[in-house]
């Protein structure tokens, strides 16, 4: 099997990118894509991300009519999928029904929005939990409706309800909850971007929220354009590894939303710096499946202006751990602390730091922050120290 992939393929792996052409490409190149990538890999050995798509491959086999010895195993994977989210919908219902009962209006994010909205059967993108958004300002009464019904947050550590939003929303962009008694676990997400924390994005996509029913509750989901927006910023980030559903989600996105507002996917990148993340996407997205999308929209991202914070931004978010440098690393938290600064001034800013760094460090005590910082300025110039001497020894004559 081929290694990593590069960058402009966002470090997918040859046979990933074969089970992706095999499940998104037309016809002709899928089947050629599944017969190659067929004969690369073992099912008992196959990585997590790639399994996750393999109830979107089933599906293609049913619609070729194709008989295959791997059919029965893929129709294992679609019917758990099915059945797993089935149970979390039931959840998702529940606890939008519980917020909306006590005056709380959910935004349904991610696998289940998507399930709900764009997939034709809910069998076919797997969820692992349920993510629901709520405004920052509102997540005191949140923690205290969901403490109630014996829910119980991660990160809260057994404290009580939140009593500064800003300084929260600074710390992280949601919360994990669990609850013995019930189903798997939700994210209460503040903001709907988590590299965009403020009030202003939060709005305007709430805005544009279209109503859903599920299971007999009312909810909201993100309108097409603002969806795919979402998954090509939230999707295509490096997390420890390369991912792959969001790419089969933006291709849904596409394929069952005719009439997406491509200009307001295109004035939401601009207006909040999202350009180089959505266009690596939609590049990617047409060079390797032939996604369609109107002609002048790559053409508008690419001669859209970009600022150097943006340029840092994207390239820490979408660039592995190892190939981060420390002052780029340095740089680009203090970009992402800074967003906090759009909706308060410097007072809530400078309060919010401890819990900031506390959340990213993972530690437990603000006590425990000089001697850690310390620790990690001496490691940072360790590093930077080693990268002078081996760029002196490159440039010294031999």
């Amino acid at each position: 099997m081929s290694g990593q992939g590069g960058p402009a393929d966002f470090w997918l792996s040859r046979a990933q990118l074969l089970l992706l052409q095999a499940t998104l490409s037309p016809r002709d190149a899928a089947q050629r894509a599944f017969q190659t990538w067929r004969g690369q890999v073992c099912l008992d050995t196959l990585d997590g991300p790639s399994h996750r798509l393999l109830p979107l491959l089933y599906r293609q086999l049913v619609a070729w009519e194709r008989e295959d010895p791997w059919l029965a195993r893929l129709r294992g994977t679609h019917r758990k999928a099915w059945f797993t989210n089935k149970l979390l919908l039931q959840e998702a219902a529940r606890l939008s029904g519980l917020l909306e009962s006590a005056g709380l209006p959910t935004l349904l994010l991610k696998g289940a929005a998507l399930v709900l909205k764009h997939y034709p059967d809910e069998g076919l993108r797997t969820m692992d939990d349920v993510d629901i958004q709520l405004p920052l300002q509102r997540a005191g009464r949140a923690w205290e409706v969901l403490h109630e019904a014996g829910w119980q947050s991660i990160e809260a550590d057994g404290a009580g309800p939140p009593v500064d939003p800003q300084a929260l929303s600074a710390r992280c962009h949601a919360w994990a909850f669990t609850n013995p008694r019930r189903h798997g676990m939700f994210d209460l997400h503040w903001h709907v971007f988590g590299n965009r924390r403020y009030s202003a994005l939060d709005e305007a996509v709430r805005e544009r929220a279209q109503a859903i029913r599920f299971h007999g509750v009312n909810s909201r989901v993100l309108c097409p354009a603002d969806s795919l927006l979402h998954v090509c910023v939230h999707g295509a980030r490096w997390a420890g590894g390369c991912t792959l559903r969001w790419i089969a989600d933006a291709c849904t996105i596409i394929a069952s939303s005719p009439s997406l507002d491509w200009d307001r996917l295109l004035r939401l990148s601009l207006e909040h710096r999202l350009v180089l993340h959505l266009r690596r996407a939609l590049e990617f997205l047409q060079r390797r499946f032939q996604a369609r999308f109107p002609e002048g929209v790559l053409r508008a991202l690419r001669t859209s202006p970009v600022t150097s914070s943006e340029r840092l931004e994207h390239y820490m978010e979408s660039a592995p751990r190892t190939q981060r440098e420390p002052l780029y690393t340095l740089s680009y938290r203090t970009v992402h602390y800074s967003q906090t600064l759009r909706d308060s001034g410097p007072l809530p800013y400078l309060r919010g730091l401890p819990g900031y760094l506390r959340h990213i460090w993972q530690l437990r005590r603000s006590a425990e922050l000089p001697l850690y910082a310390l620790g990690r300025t001496l490691e940072t110039l360790k590093l930077m120290g080693r990268a002078l001497g081996r760029k002196s020894g490159q440039e010294s004559p031999g």
